[in-house]
């Protein structure tokens, strides 16, 4: 895709060890980490925005969502065409983009594939990332294309001066169009095919192999975890474990957790996603041409990086002097900014606010450093200069729909709520209709007790995501906002089944659920629901005020029913002290 840029040389590489291999930079993507997501800033037809980096999507995608978004016309593909991912498959459509430039290089009728679940934007795959050998550096910020030849047989870590590489093989696939980066690897000892991706948000290894392994899911320490999807519409089951080894081209990295999927029924070509989370604590060189990988680890926990939350922190990291500093001094504003993205991905917030010092210092009239400050100082309990940061943000950026809708959160906390409706409505313009960022301008009129504001929002967004993962979460918001402003209850009882019969017995559901049949008078019905959502989340503050709510509408007098609901009311305060004033205003006072 990119054999019209000028190649130069590859700047920093070392020479070669043969003198036939030869080297040169193609591109340098300059990479943001937004939470886990690696994204680059691009062009599509004339309006700019960032597309996300998925090393592990075949070709490039997007969803219908964000084709509407851009304006982009879909045609259908023959049929039998489909897409596979985690959560299953799913039909896929086509667009072209006349116009796609990156990095200043102009790419004229682009096509992505349109179709599966929106993962929330855009993704750049393969078919553009695999056209020449590729270096994956999001520590530091940027992604190289990176033509070589004649460099099977030379170590391309060119990095590392000195210090330890992994050198991994990879699978060549039978299937010319078949680019994922497949490579070998060990986990206890055993041989496993690990599938190189980006775009998984955590690193997953499927059930099936885990059994072939020899774990046990019966055993102490393992954990259920919360589900999970990908392009499909269902959701996968998942559980922690602990392995006593993973290795990948002689490093091996001892006791770490790892997440788990269930595959059952699938016949997946690997056994292991290693996602973002390996990608942000290593550097390496994907070489298709010469069918390795080299990697160096960054330092810093690996797997671990999205495990603490659920089963406390663990400390995993590369064994046997395998680390080393592989920081670069920034040049610019960006750099910085960069770098610091990366860092604030894995929880790193105070060195991350300190870059962030360093690109205000260099560009201090760019709204996103002073917003992207704001949140790293609030995550490292400095409220008043987050504060301050993100007022300087709105002086600089006051249209910024995204800065408009935090200020109107920040507003109600205040206790503003003229200010804060104002910046909801406001914030709608820079959103399309059917986006699914506009949930956080949903959330914000749910909290203003504007029901009826949700309502209208929700149902564009709804029609834009019928085959979508999300639609079960989206069914449920509309289920629960019409139980609240009290209208259409029968089809708002046909939501949240919908949304259960999709998702599970999810416990916020089924609170939904509950309020709905608050609002028909079936108050036993309520109740068993009430209970059902809390013996899967005890402390739901909502479910037990409600539940306090409703046995006390139920009790007819009865002491030991009051007596029930007051404890009910004591608890859900107890979890959260303002949890009256969400339900007030809709007749349910205390």
């Amino acid at each position: 895709m990119f054999w019209g840029l000028a190649i130069a040389g590859l700047c920093g590489l070392a020479q070669p060890v043969f003198a036939k291999c030869t080297v040169g930079m193609v591109a340098r993507l300059p990479v943001t980490m937004e939470g886990p997501r690696a994204t680059v800033p691009v062009e599509v037809n004339g309006k700019t925005t960032n597309f996300w980096l998925d090393s592990g999507a075949f070709y490039s995608i997007m969803s219908k969502a964000r084709a509407a978004e851009l304006g982009l016309k879909t045609t259908s593909m023959p049929p039998g065409f489909y897409i596979s991912g985690i959560g299953g498959d799913a039909t896929a459509g086509v667009t072209t983009v006349k116009s796609f430039k990156i990095v200043g290089q102009e790419l004229k009728n682009l096509e992505f594939l349109v179709g599966g679940s929106d993962a929330g934007n855009a993704l750049i795959g393969q078919n553009i990332l695999s056209a020449f050998d590729t270096e994956y550096d999001l520590a530091n910020g940027h992604v190289n294309l990176i033509q070589t030849k004649d460099c099977r047989d030379v170590n391309l870590a060119y990095w590392a001066e000195g210090k330890p590489v992994a050198m991994a093989d990879m699978f060549k696939s039978d299937n010319e169009l078949d680019r994922h980066i497949r490579v070998k690897g060990e986990i206890n000892g055993k041989p496993v095919t690990l599938l190189l991706d980006t775009g998984a948000t955590a690193s997953y290894l499927n059930r099936s192999a885990a059994e072939r392994i020899g774990i046990d899911f019966s055993a102490p320490g393992v954990v259920q975890s919360e589900s999970t999807s990908g392009f499909g519409k269902s959701y996968r089951r998942t559980w922690i474990v602990t392995l006593k080894t993973f290795g990948i081209g002689g490093e091996e990295i001892r006791n770490t957790p790892i997440r788990v999927i269930e595959n059952k029924g699938d016949s997946p070509n690997y056994d292991v996603l290693v996602g973002v989370d390996f990608f942000l604590s290593h550097r390496l060189f994907v070489s298709p041409a010469g069918r390795h990988v080299f990697l160096t680890y960054n330092g810093g926990p690996i797997f671990s990086m999205t495990t603490d939350g659920e089963i406390g922190a663990r400390s995993t990291r590369a064994e046997g002097g395998w680390g080393m500093d592989n920081t670069e001094a920034p040049k610019d504003a960006a750099g910085f900014a960069q770098r610091a993205s990366a860092r604030a991905s894995r929880g790193d917030w105070k060195a991350a606010s300190a870059d962030y010092d360093q690109a205000i210092k260099l560009e201090p009239g760019k709204a996103a450093y002073w917003q992207s400050r704001a949140n790293a100082r609030w995550r490292s309990g400095d409220d008043a200069g987050a504060r301050a940061d993100f007022d300087k943000a709105i002086a600089l950026a006051p249209n910024d729909a995204d800065l408009v809708i935090q200020r109107g959160f920040l507003r109600l906390r205040e206790g503003d709520e003229k200010g804060a409706l104002a910046d909801a409505e406001a914030a709608l313009a820079g959103y399309h209709e059917g986006s699914l960022e506009r949930l956080a301008a949903v959330a914000l009129f749910d909290r203003l007790h504007r029901a009826d504001r949700v309502l209208a929002l929700i149902d564009p967004i709804i029609a834009l995501h019928k085959s979508d993962n999300e639609l079960g979460n989206l069914l449920n918001t509309r289920c629960y906002s019409r139980a609240l402003a009290n209208i259409e209850l029968a089809k708002a009882l046909a939501d949240c089944n919908s949304a259960i019969k999709r998702n599970g017995p999810i416990a916020a559901f089924i609170d939904s659920r509950a309020m709905v049949k608050v609002r028909q008078g079936d108050l036993a019905g309520a109740l068993a629901d009430y209970d059902d959502a809390l013996a899967k989340a005890p402390k739901q503050a909502a479910s037990l005020y409600m539940r306090g709510w409703t046995r006390r509408a139920a009790a007819n007098g009865d002491a030991e029913k009051l007596k029930q609901a007051e404890a009910d009311f004591a608890a859900a305060k107890a979890v959260d002290a303002d949890i009256a004033e969400r339900f007030t205003p809709y007749g349910f006072a205390p």
